[in-house]
């Protein structure tokens, strides 16, 4: 094996990360730390298989690999994503609001 093909077979074999490591230089950039950026290729990458051998069409597998990549980031993201805050005000620590209460007050639960 020469060395021009050993170079040639490491680039073709290095794009895929070369692209998430630049996604996640972006995503740094942005404030948001995705270290599950690979797998999210490796998902995109899977439903583009099965989108394009079921369809037969490339264009179809393109489609079905950016649907996928974009619902493996949503369903790990989803957790992080902030709720909106309440209409109401400022919702305590188990779903009660806060300001109401003995104990919000600054009274101990013991003192009368």
């Amino acid at each position: 094996m020469s060395i021009l093909a050993f170079l040639v077979q490491t680039l073709r074999i290095a794009t895929p990360y070369l692209f998430a490591a630049s996604g996640g230089v972006l995503s740094e950039r942005a404030g948001v730390i995705a270290l599950t950026l690979e797998g999210w290729m490796l998902t995109g990458a899977f439903c583009a298989t099965l989108g394009s051998y079921y369809s037969g069409s490339a264009w179809v597998g393109i489609l079905a690999g950016l649907a996928g990549g974009v619902l493996a980031m949503l369903a790990k993201l989803g957790p992080w994503v902030p709720a909106p805050a309440p209409a109401g005000g400022k919702v305590a620590k188990g779903g009660a609001k806060a300001g109401g209460g003995r104990a919000s007050r600054g009274a101990s639960p013991g003192a009368r």
